[in-house]
C-alpha cells in the first residue's frame, strides 16, 4: 500500500518516522518498507542527533536508491553517507573544502545510480583559496547523471534552508 502511494503521489520526505508512530501495525509496515527510509535529510540544527538519524535511515533503507540532503558540515554524517555512494540517486551536499581529498578517496568516482547532484563547498573565500585544495574528482563516473549544480558560496548565501527549496 505505502509503496504505491509513496512513489507515485507525493513527496515523501518525512514519511517513515511519521508512519511508524501511528500504531503498531503501521510501525511494523514502516520499519519493513525500505523505500520509506530512502530519503535522508539533515539541517544545521541539532547536529548531535543527525548522525544517528542518518545511520538509521541508511540501515532501514535496505538496498533502495537514496535521496540525500546533508545541509551542514558534520564530517561524521558525510562519512556515513559516503559509504553508500553506490546507492545515491539524488544528492545535495555541503562539503567542507578541506575534506575534498577524503570525498575523492571515499567515492572513487564511481556513482552508477546518481541522476541529480548539487554540491556546495565551504571554506572558500577567494579563487586563490579554492586553488589551494585538491580538485574534486569524486563525480567523474556517473553514467546516469542528468543534472548537476556546483556552488562555491552556497553555504554562506542560503544558511537556513539551502537544500530544501
Amino acid at each position: 500500500m505505502f509503496r504505491m502511494v509513496v512513489i507515485g503521489m507525493w513527496q515523501w520526505k518525512a514519511t517513515a518516522l511519521l508512519v511508524s508512530h501511528v500504531f503498531s501495525r503501521w510501525r511494523f509496515i514502516s520499519l519493513s518498507t525500505p523505500i520509506l527510509w530512502s530519503y535522508i535529510s539533515t539541517k544545521p540544527a541539532k547536529q548531535t542527533f543527525q548522525r544517528a538519524f542518518v545511520k538509521v535511515h541508511i540501515s532501514r533503507s535496505g538496498n533502495a536508491l537514496l535521496t540525500i540532503e546533508i545541509g551542514h558540515c558534520d564530517s561524521f554524517c558525510l562519512q556515513d553517507v559516503y559509504t553508500v555512494y553506490h546507492r545515491w540517486n539524488s544528492v545535495a551536499l555541503i562539503v567542507p573544502r578541506p575534506s575534498i581529498a577524503y570525498l575523492n578517496a571515499s567515492i572513487g568516482g564511481k556513482l552508477p545510480c546518481l541522476q541529480h547532484l548539487k554540491v556546495g563547498f565551504t571554506g572558500v573565500g577567494t579563487v586563490e583559496d579554492y586553488a589551494e585544495h585538491p580538485t574534486c574528482t569524486a563525480f567523474l563516473d556517473a553514467p546516469m547523471l542528468c543534472s548537476i549544480a556546483f556552488d562555491v558560496n552556497w553555504w554562506d548565501e542560503e544558511e537556513e534552508d539551502m537544500l530544501l527549496q
